[in-house]
């Protein structure tokens, strides 16, 4: 009921909810608009006693992806700066769009993805670069569904194809270091060896350890740099796999050996020393019948 207080010129009202009564003043002097607010106070009470919340509205892509996604970001990758720089780059140009940033998440289709991929491709931006931005906008979608930010399913958003392979070339400083370290990896198993053939089980038991084939690891690195190969070039396949030779100009990732250039000193007979080593291989290590000669 709506009454006024002595004195007062605005209406209150007092009812009584759960055993609990409730007075308040709607700070109206219009009997008719005091009984709609009393009326809106009760409706919310009710609406929280069943469980009933007003909907939030559904935020912005612009909103979400700089607010709520770049704070959950910056908190759970602070140990990883380059993450969150990647993640940030990435919402710059999904909400450089103003069509795509204003746009609440769950309006957000397929079509409007593709008008952003169309938009960078006609930029000349390079599919990886794109693909970073609508991975970012499908982490997006992941998180805004989990946090119940929306209600809907929002579009599965798929990759574009064709992304560029990074590869690396390695200098010839790098091969050199890369020797060197291999070479000191034999030493390590040479050097392991040898002791064992003075220890108890050798000398005392007659039990004479395995002879290692300690400089592998170097001989395959010489094969792979000096003819230019993939470690896939050099090791057998796997156990019930043929072996397959790839295509020439087929992209394959990996660092790529530089090229010899005649004009370098150390190393420079790179087919000679692949081939000292095959033939050094063979003396030492003989195929046996059965197995296969690499």
């Amino acid at each position: 009921m709506v009454y006024k207080q002595k004195g007062s010129e605005n209406w209150w009202y007092k009812f009584t909810w759960n055993g609990k009564q409730v007075r308040e003043s709607t700070k109206q002097p219009n009997k008719r608009v005091a009984e709609q607010i009393e009326a809106a106070h009760r409706a919310a009470l009710a609406k929280g006693e069943v469980g009933i919340r007003e909907k939030e509205p559904t935020p912005t892509l612009k909103d979400f992806g700089k607010e709520s996604f770049l704070l959950f970001v910056t908190s759970t990758k602070a140990a990883k700066p380059n993450t969150v720089c990647f993640y940030k780059n990435s919402v710059e140009n999904l909400v450089s769009l103003g069509k795509l940033a204003d746009l609440r998440l769950d309006e957000i289709t397929t079509e409007h993805v593709a008008s952003f991929v169309a938009r960078r491709q006609l930029d000349k931006v390079e599919v990886s670069t794109i693909n970073r931005d609508v991975s970012t906008l499908r982490r997006m979608f992941h998180l805004a569904v989990e946090w119940g930010k929306v209600k809907t399913l929002l579009p599965q958003i798929k990759l574009l194809p064709g992304k560029n392979h990074r590869e690396r070339v390695l200098s010839l400083e790098e091969e050199i270091e890369y020797l060197r370290a291999a070479r000191a990896v034999g030493d390590k198993i040479e050097a392991g060896y040898q002791k064992a053939l003075t220890g108890i089980r050798a000398v005392q038991r007659g039990q004479q350890p395995r002879s290692p084939d300690s400089y592998l690891l170097q001989d395959v690195v010489t094969i792979l740099f000096d003819c230019a190969l993939r470690a896939g070039g050099v090791l057998p396949p796997e156990v019930g796999q043929p072996a397959r030779r790839p295509h020439r100009d087929s992209q394959r990732e990996g660092p790529r050996i530089a090229p010899h250039d005649p004009g370098q000193p150390a190393h420079a007979s790179r087919p000679q020393h692949a081939q000292s080593v095959r033939e050094r291989r063979r003396l030492h290590f003989p195929v046996r019948h059965g197995e296969r000669s690499h």
